[in-house]
């Protein structure tokens, strides 16, 4: 067996098995703080984002529908509301970009489903989701639940 086969196959071996196929980001990485986090790392495309805090009672903060991440969750890190729960264990982010199309489905079913207590809370470049939008399924960050 040459050496390139032999490596590769030591490689697959001890590589970590990824987890299932997820559209939500970072993939790979632990998501990251909402304090701590650059914007300018995400494209400005349409999207979902997702905020939530891991203290003694997780609670999830925030879904939004966006016309432009990089907004949106540059929005987020300078908004007093979400980062009053820092203390809570720390504020986390994941997004997921997204047809524009495929937003308010997507939304109205993770807005049902987690019920985020900072709803309310208005992101800019945040697209409504009405409360009569149709839900289409879509999964939760990856290793988070309701």
């Amino acid at each position: 067996m040459a050496i390139g086969k032999k490596l590769k196959s030591l490689v697959d071996k001890i590589r970590t098995p990824e987890g299932p196929a997820t559209p939500w980001l970072p993939k790979g990485a632990p998501y990251p703080l909402l304090a701590s986090f650059d914007p300018a790392a995400v494209q400005p495309a349409p999207g979902l984002i997702a905020v939530w805090h891991l203290g003694v009672r997780p609670q999830w903060l925030k879904v939004a529908t966006t016309a432009n991440l990089q907004a949106a969750i540059r929005s987020a890190v300078q908004n007093a509301a979400l980062t009053s729960y820092r203390p809570n264990g720390g504020v986390y982010l994941a997004w997921a970009p997204l047809a524009a199309n495929d937003l308010r489905g997507a939304a109205r079913h993770l807005i049902d489903r987690l019920k985020p207590v900072l709803q309310a809370v208005r992101l800019d470049s945040e697209i409504d989701v009405p409360t009569d939008a149709k839900p289409a399924a879509f999964p939760f960050p990856l290793g988070t639940e309701e």
